[in-house]
């Protein structure tokens, strides 16, 4: 196995930083590596797996201090039990041939996934300041498309904030192809090249981490789903946890997560510039599925979503309430009838889930209970995680209404 780091994009950016900063980048590469290779088919229950490397860095005293909060964060974001052990890293890591550029000023920086959320977030910023933005964007060979995906939208972005931002891309993985594919440790990787990014900047540069408040806290829609089973990118307690362990690095990066108090629907309409997003929106990807084509309707190289994973639903929703949802731009038609709502297909699973769970309408009482099972949450702000996924499940429930065939509506009991 070969861990992967671009580093000459990093250069061009410049490498003024914190060792710690670049430690951990390539600390976060090797998380991501170690949990695409080991298949949790070989975990003794299916799920969690022991893992265990050894890294060099270079001051091992300070990074066995942080090793505590490091393990807890990642435990709790991929489900496994982690144990890494710190020794002397006796080389550079890169040593520049020539003298390092320095970096472009920037107010701020922000994760850019291509995605239809960071996007939001990106737009909101610049129409809202006078900030200059860093956008990071990651790419590897486990993620065909987002590269593209980033560049594309990331130009009309440009065209419309002409000289105000910039898009760092960086590659960073393995060379193989990963024998596990839930990948639950990928926004480790990517929170660290915001780190890093912002740590290039200087102490105190925030790192926006924009996520609308229902998917960062994913709630399970089925009581099997609980714990690391839903992805927990960006939940509140793992940037919490997240935080921690920065700290204890001696890393000042705040980190931001701007449409947390927003459902996704909220977030498109309270856009700053709908103009922009309107233009851009067909080229964003929110798709959790979009390299599993075989079975979907439509197949063009402009259909990038598939139509029945979580993300893809709740996009569907969230682009509903604008008046912006074609059920044509997705691989399959959940509205339509183009999801088998009646065979045994896993791809099908969420798409059953949801329009059970809308047909159930647990109240916000219930919402509040399932939301914690899913990971610890800041008191004060329980209910109003609550009221967050009874407002989502009420904008899926109206598309459901006024889209769906009498099948779809049957199934969501409306």
């Amino acid at each position: 196995m070969v861990v992967r780091l671009d580093t000459q994009a990093l250069r061009r950016h410049g490498v003024q930083h914190h060792e710690a900063a670049l430690d951990l980048l390539a600390l976060a590469a090797t998380v991501y590596a170690v949990d695409c290779l080991v298949p949790r088919k070989q975990a003794e229950d299916g799920w969690t797996r022991e893992l265990a490397f050894e890294m060099p860095v270079a001051d091992p005293a300070l990074w066995e201090t942080a090793r505590f909060a490091l393990e807890r964060c990642l435990s709790f974001l991929s489900g496994d039990r982690w144990s890494i052990t710190f020794t002397p890293r006796k080389v550079e890591l890169w040593a520049p041939r020539r003298e390092v550029p320095t970096p472009k000023p920037v107010q701020v920086v922000s994760l850019f996934s291509g995605g239809l959320d960071s996007t939001i977030g990106v737009i909101n910023h610049l129409a809202s300041t006078q900030d200059q933005l860093l956008l990071v964007g990651h790419s590897d060979t486990q993620t065909s498309g987002t590269k593209r995906d980033q560049e594309e939208v990331y130009g009309h972005i440009n065209d419309t904030f002409s000289g105000r931002s910039e898009l760092l891309q960086v590659h960073a993985g393995f060379d193989r192809q990963a024998g596990e594919r839930t990948m639950r440790s990928r926004s480790f990787l990517f929170l660290a090249l915001g780190v890093w990014a912002s740590d290039v900047q200087g102490a105190g540069t925030p790192l926006l981490i924009p996520e609308n408040g229902t998917i960062a806290l994913n709630m399970p829609l089925t009581p099997t789903r609980t714990g690391s089973n839903s992805t927990r990118t960006t939940h509140p307690h793992y940037l919490e946890l997240y935080r921690e362990f920065l700290k204890t690095l001696g890393l000042d990066v705040p980190l931001i997560n701007p449409l947390e108090d927003q459902t996704k629907g909220e977030a498109v309409r309270n856009c700053s510039d709908a103009a922009l997003l309107k233009k851009v929106v067909a080229l964003t990807n929110s798709c959790a599925k979009t390299n599993r084509r075989g079975h979907w309707v439509r197949r063009t190289p402009s259909i990038k979503h598939c139509g029945q994973c979580m993300p893809c639903l709740y996009r569907r929703a969230a682009l509903h309430t604008a008046g912006w949802d074609e059920g044509q731009a997705y691989g399959l038609d959940l509205a339509n009838g183009e999801v088998d709502l009646d065979g045994t297909s896993s791809g099908a699973n969420d798409a059953r889930a949801l329009l059970y769970l809308i047909r159930r309408a647990p109240d916000r009482d219930e919402l509040e209970n399932r939301l914690f099972t899913n990971g610890p949450l800041e008191v004060g702000k329980r209910q109003d995680y609550a009221r967050l996924v009874h407002t989502t499940l009420g904008e899926l429930r109206t598309w459901v209404e006024d889209k769906g065939n009498p099948k779809v509506r049957g199934n969501a009991g409306v």
